[in-house]
């Protein structure tokens, strides 16, 4: 795969391993070391992109709700990447990815939960001092694993550095396969006047390569 562009060394977890426990009908649950183990990497993105380190927590997506932000503090593993751009861009893309593994029931209800937020999510604007407004708007995503739903935001009205407009653009898929969950999403801080960096062709090859990684 290939996004036609460089990617970034980002900073994958990489937790003790533990020994697999089984699900009610007798399947392995994936370790956390498994799920390590299956992020994507910078060299799935391209040349150029580089790990967020370790000690970075904010998240550079956008939450149309409490509820929905406090879904992500609780994931088995996560990794983030980015691009810091070449040249004269003044843009800098990311991807992040969250995975979690458990019982199929519980897994299914996390899912649940997040696609409920991303439904209730969809047409909010929302208007703050920087960025000025932001929307949510439910998305196509591939047709993967189990169940799949997605969305995206737009914001604007922010200054990315001294006198330039800047606008901020994300999308998400939410990925039931099993016993897994998955969380993919991209997104940038670009200026305004410049065009995204991610087309929905590279959107899906990401998702679509995250999801044929996952254990179990």
């Amino acid at each position: 795969m290939a996004l036609q562009r460089s990617r970034v060394d980002g900073d994958r977890l990489t937790p003790e391993a533990s020994p697999s426990s089984a699900t009610a009908d007798g399947g392995a649950i994936p370790t956390r070391q498994e799920l390590a183990d299956a992020l994507l990497a910078p060299a799935d993105l391209g040349d150029g992109w580089n790990r967020f380190p370790p000690e970075d927590t904010d998240l550079p997506v956008y939450f149309c709700s409490e509820a929905d932000r406090s879904v992500y503090e609780d994931w088995d593993v996560y990794v983030g990447m980015y691009y810091p751009g070449s040249g004269a861009e003044n843009r800098s893309p990311m991807v992040n990815q969250w995975q979690m593994a458990g019982e199929p029931d519980e897994m299914q209800d996390m899912y649940d939960s997040l696609a409920t937020e991303i439904e209730t999510c969809d047409g909010v604007v929302e208007q703050s001092p920087e960025p000025g407004q932001t929307r949510w708007v439910l998305t196509q995503v591939p047709a993967l694993g189990d169940a799949s739903i997605g969305d995206s935001t737009d914001s604007e009205g922010f200054e990315l550095g001294d006198d330039v407009d800047g606008v901020a653009s994300s999308r998400r898929a939410v990925i039931l396969d099993g016993q897994v969950l998955m969380v993919v999403a991209i997104g940038e801080f670009r200026e305004a006047s410049l065009d995204a960096f991610f087309t929905q062709d590279d959107f899906d090859q990401v998702v679509t390569l995250a999801t044929q990684r996952l254990p179990g």
